[in-house]
């Protein structure tokens, strides 16, 4: 079903320490951060007040808008047990990600 989103359409990834934040897409609809088209496998600066839209057919399906509460370089969320996060992804994985 092409009119739907993936649980995997995309990855938001930073570094501790950085203020560079980055979007990688893996979505087969369209995706675009901004206005700009994200096709699959691709990567994309994002920053705080970045839109990000989901199409299908040229209709919004989702729209999504990145917000920061706290400077990434000095305080990076932590898990449960206290560890930095390395990434934020939108599936929960082995190396420590979190679920968006």
């Amino acid at each position: 079903q092409r009119g739907c989103i993936s649980r995997k359409a995309m990855e938001i990834t930073w570094q501790p320490g950085s203020e560079n934040i980055l979007l990688q897409g893996f979505c087969t609809n369209t995706l675009s951060v901004d206005g700009k088209g994200i096709g699959k496998g691709e990567w994309t600066s994002i920053r705080p007040g970045s839109s990000i839209v989901f199409e299908y057919e040229k209709q919004v399906l989702l729209q999504l808008r990145f917000m920061c509460n706290q400077p990434l370089a000095t305080n990076c969320p932590r898990t449960a047990g206290g560890s930095a996060l390395t990434n934020v992804s939108t599936s929960t994985g082995s190396n420590g990600t979190s679920a968006v």
